[in-house]
């Protein structure tokens, strides 16, 4: 049908965009890469543009704002959007850094000979939680908090089981977190939990029998994201604070970690798994859809977005060692870049 179409009119740009999805999607790159590369040359409005850009992942100017002989991961803006906490290994195991937004005056803020990672910022910017291993010999976490005005550091939730990936609600009543104190008949599983700082109790919102996980806030509604693998792939999911299912928002049948909301709760960044690798989407909540953002063969993880909504940061292997990227949204690649980038992937793609 689309051969046919084409033949037909060789300007027939919509049939030209199904047949290179299809193409890529299939893994015959260099086919739709062709197709993309023609249609482009012919087209000269926005749309295609972006269709093609949200396909191959080449929409948005991507900066590295870190470097260096070690790993630096899971990174965070505070509220502000001044700081961006992360974790680096560096000393020889993973400690939590605060460091401004473009990558400049990097400052340790733990120190220990166990792992501490998944730092986050507090609503208000003064603390930064984070997990932290519980001995050398396990791989198990407790979550901890650090005031960042005094340096002093305190234990929030302490469980034999692993504890990880706090994050506080925005009104700072809760802090959601994941942690794999349940157990099915099948084995130990991932759920969800929530801590009251005023009652200091802990209730659990999402439970067995699959695993819960990835929890991340509205900015200003009682709901959270998160993923689960509860049809087989871990997809995305909403909740509200009573542990109830609202709604599955991808059913793509691929892997999607660390979802997290846009400033305005109108979208979701998170990563996937697809075409073998790990990159980075946006799914517009309005439009159920979703979009590519990075394209890389190597891993881009963790995105969150920067508080006013114009950037998002990640990390990613893409030069070897983790290191963190800043991806702008106000730099949209013009068409004279994203067809010289086409041109080199037509050249060096071999099928």
């Amino acid at each position: 049908m689309f051969d046919s179409s084409l033949q037909l009119n060789s300007s027939y740009l919509p049939a030209g965009l199904e047949k290179g999805k299809i193409l890529y999607a299939q893994g015959k790159k260099l086919e739709a890469y062709n197709d993309f590369l023609r249609i482009l040359e012919i087209d000269t409005t926005e749309v295609y543009l972006q269709e093609v850009g949200g396909v191959l992942g080449l929409r948005y100017h991507i900066f590295p704002i870190t470097e260096g002989n070690h790993d630096n991961a899971n990174p965070v803006y505070s509220s502000n959007g001044q700081l961006i906490a992360f974790q680096s290994n560096r000393n020889g195991n993973w400690d939590v850094f605060v460091m401004n937004s473009e990558g400049g005056e990097q400052k340790q803020i733990t120190s220990n000979i166990l792992d501490e990672e998944e730092p986050v910022f507090s609503p208000n910017g003064e603390k930064i939680f984070f997990a932290r291993q519980q001995a050398a010999n396990t791989k198990n976490r407790d979550i901890y908090v650090v005031d960042l005005r005094t340096g002093q550091e305190k234990i929030l939730i302490q469980h034999p089981a692993d504890d990880w990936y706090p994050v506080m609600s925005p009104d700072s009543k809760w802090l959601l977190f994941v942690s794999d104190r349940s157990t099915t008949p099948e084995g130990t599983v991932s759920g969800i939990y929530k801590y009251s700082f005023e009652s200091r109790k802990i209730f659990p919102l999402l439970q067995g029998p699959k695993n819960y996980t990835l929890p991340w806030p509205h900015p200003f509604e009682s709901k959270f994201v998160f993923t689960s693998d509860a049809t087989g792939f871990y997809e995305l999911y909403l909740a509200d604070y009573k542990g109830k299912v609202l709604r599955l928002l991808t059913q793509r049948h691929f892997d999607h970690g660390s979802p997290r909301f846009s400033p305005d709760g109108k979208k979701i960044v998170y990563f996937s798994k697809r075409y073998g690798n790990f990159d980075i989407y946006l799914y517009d909540l309005e439009r159920d859809a979703d979009y590519r953002l990075t394209s890389s063969e190597a891993y881009d993880l963790s995105p969150c977005f920067s508080p006013e909504g114009n950037h998002i940061v990640f990390y990613s292997n893409r030069r070897g060692k983790y290191q963190i990227y800043v991806l702008d949204l106000t730099m949209p690649l013009t068409r004279a870049e994203m067809l010289d980038q086409l041109r080199r992937w037509v050249q060096t793609t071999t099928e």
